[in-house]
């Protein structure tokens, strides 16, 4: 289950997904990451970058949506995302 970054979780052990409501693609990739979330016993964590811009940054987050996965950027999203359903 993807839960909603709210400032409090740590996020370098964990699954992460930055993301933004106005960003299309995020939108288009959010329920294949849910899905993907469901088949996992880790955490999955979902970060607004408007809501938490210091985290994006910290994270050198410069397009959306980005997934990092145990704090290591995933180069193609997509493809890991499908490996994991």
């Amino acid at each position: 289950m993807v839960e909603e970054y709210d400032g409090t979780q740590k996020l370098g052990d964990t699954v992460v997904r930055f993301t933004a409501e106005w960003c299309v693609p995020c939108r288009k990739y959010g329920p294949l990451f849910s899905r993907a979330s469901e088949k996992s016993d880790e955490n999955w964590l979902s970060v607004d970058v408007d809501a938490f811009p210091a985290v994006a940054q910290e994270y050198k987050v410069m397009s959306i949506p980005a997934v990092f996965d145990q704090g290591e950027r995933v180069k193609n999203y997509m493809d890991w995302t499908r490996e994991r359903l």
